[in-house]
């Protein structure tokens, strides 16, 4: 039988995934909460680096998740 709720719940982290993958964090929106720009910008680089990997194991996860649920 298959397990709906594991699959909707792969879903929901891949499309939640997807929405936090869209936020851009930009050097002048840092800089306005009042960071020092060479902070902001050393942030923004390594965010951006860390972001495909990341994002990588979140859809990983949620495939695994949504493999178990159609097989069960």
């Amino acid at each position: 039988m298959v397990d709906f709720v594991k699959i909707a719940v792969g879903l929901l982290v891949l499309i939640l995934s997807l929405l936090v993958k869209e936020l851009i964090i930009n050097v002048s929106t840092l800089v306005e909460f009042g960071m020092d720009r060479n902070e902001a910008y050393n942030l923004v680089s390594s965010v951006s680096k860390l972001n495909p990997i990341i994002y990588t194991i979140i859809v990983g996860i949620s495939a695994i998740i949504i493999i178990k649920g159609a097989q069960s």
